[in-house]
């Protein structure tokens, strides 16, 4: 059996931005105003699956500012990004990062980072609906085996999917065969 994780740092985010009674603030200047930012972020936040043997438990919220990574708490931290698509203003992807204490493979090593982004699209009255998924798995090495899906076939269009994530290695997968 496997727990269900989700974000604790979106929440706070959230929060913070939802309480700004002032003009909507942009503070990254990508054109997108903070509350969206974080209300997408909250909305399309995906339950990750993990194994309870696994080696590091939850995703873990790092020290700021320090030249090395040093955990601050196993905590369920994702980190999360959102990015206006060039020339597609009605579309913008959002990533989750999922950041480990380590990894535990074979060549086990400190902070193991990995990923989940999503391709979201407004209609025209503002309502937001994912159009694509996409989980790194190993991304970028030989033994790459990320997937992308249709948000459909997830049944993950207006929220997020189950994520399920390797054991002690972190990948991320779509599904969980």
């Amino acid at each position: 059996m496997r727990k269900i994780l989700t974000g604790a740092v979106l929440a706070a985010a959230l929060s913070s931005a939802l309480s700004q009674n002032a003009v909507p603030a942009d503070s990254d200047r990508d054109g997108l105003n903070d509350t969206v930012e974080a209300a997408l972020l909250a909305q399309f936040l995906p339950q990750f699956m993990v194994s309870p043997g696994d080696c590091s438990v939850r995703p873990a919220a790092f020290v700021s500012n320090e030249s090395k990574p040093i955990v601050e708490s196993e905590n369920g931290t994702v980190y999360g990004q959102v990015f206006p698509r060039m020339g597609q203003p009605d579309q913008v992807e959002l990533h989750y990062y999922h950041l480990w204490r380590r990894d535990c493979g074979d060549l086990g090593h400190s902070l193991d980072a990995e990923h989940v982004s999503v391709l979201v699209s407004r209609d025209r009255f503002t309502n937001w609906k994912a159009l694509y998924w996409y989980a790194a798995a190993h991304e970028d090495t030989i033994c790459d085996a990320s997937q992308l899906a249709r948000s459909s076939t997830l049944g993950a269009e207006l929220n997020g999917p189950k994520i399920w994530i390797s054991r002690g290695k972190h990948a991320s997968f779509l599904s969980e065969g």
